[in-house]
């Protein structure tokens, strides 16, 4: 990491502290970037937000049948030709 650190370095930090412990220097160039740039403090801020949402949710409940074979087999085609056209 470079200083000053650029919106697009905070960026992966933003999304790399979510998951993991950053390097001291990492927190300490991160805090000092979201203090100057209002913009990616937002991001940080709807991020950290998002993710608490999704981990207070409930795990779904699946049902203990699996799909019948053609629906199963109409389900692979359709993401093989989505992921084609990718």
């Amino acid at each position: 990491m470079r200083w000053p650190m650029s919106c697009e370095d905070a960026g992966e930090l933003i999304s790399a502290r979510l998951d993991l412990e950053l390097s001291w220097h990492q927190r300490w160039l991160l805090r000092f970037h979201l203090l100057v740039c209002k913009k990616c403090a937002a991001v940080a801020q709807q991020l950290r937000a998002l993710r608490d949402t999704l981990l207070g949710m409930p795990e779904p409940e699946l049902p203990d049948e699996k799909l019948p074979e053609p629906a199963q087999e109409r389900i692979k085609a359709a993401l093989r030709q989505a992921s084609a056209k990718l």
